[in-house]
């Protein structure tokens, strides 16, 4: 979160993109995290952890979450409760040591709703 926020202490932030898939995919998520997060996806709750852990770069993978053809909201609740607060999300074609999805689009955050 120090890349994103200035504020030390305890603080929670949201990251929101809009993706744009030219088909209907099936995707799997690979979440790290060394804090509490929830992960939103078109308005549903794909995952949530509480607790802290030590930072990996898929502590956390969820298989078989759908994206549409068209925009596709992600929504990444990122919480910081001590001084290590480390996130990354991939989407990737299997759950562990899968290729990374690379083709989606993202739509301009100024525009979110118009696409």
């Amino acid at each position: 979160m120090d890349d994103i926020c200035g504020m030390i202490g305890p603080s929670v932030i949201y990251l929101a993109r809009e993706l744009y898939a030219e088909a209907d995919t099936e995707v799997c998520a690979q979440i790290g995290h060394s804090a509490p997060f929830a992960l939103f996806i078109n308005g549903k709750k794909i995952a949530e952890r509480h607790n802290c852990d030590t930072w990996d770069a898929e502590n956390v993978h969820i298989q078989h979450i759908q994206l549409h053809k068209g925009v596709n909201r992600i929504l990444f609740r990122l919480t910081r409760v001590n001084a290590d607060a480390k996130f990354n999300l991939t989407f990737s074609k299997g759950p562990t040591c899968a290729d990374h999805f690379v083709e989606f689009g993202s739509v301009n955050p100024l525009l979110f709703g118009t696409v």
